[in-house]
């Protein structure tokens, strides 16, 4: 029995990532966006990643919340951060 399920295992850690990725989270991030007080035009799912426009306008609240909620809900994300020099 656990040499047929090592097999299965295996396959799901290599390819959960890929699948992930794969998936179209828009629904999930308007959601998130709702929750987190921000327009939905805001959050966006665009080739694999996750494009948060305006963000600086984001409260400390806001930001934590779009933060935790996408950890929360297993949403992929690359994260970047662009200061202006200041």
């Amino acid at each position: 029995m656990i040499r047929t399920l090592l097999p299965i295992a295996a396959f799901m850690l290599v390819e959960g990532p890929a699948l992930a990725e794969s998936k179209d989270w828009t629904p999930e991030l308007h959601a998130i966006a709702d929750k987190c007080g921000l327009p939905p035009d805001h959050l966006k799912w665009i080739n694999g990643t996750v494009r948060w426009s305006n963000a600086e306008e984001a409260t400390y609240g806001q930001s934590m919340c779009v933060f935790g909620e996408l950890k929360a809900k297993g949403i992929p994300m690359k994260q970047g951060f662009v200061s202006d020099g200041s």
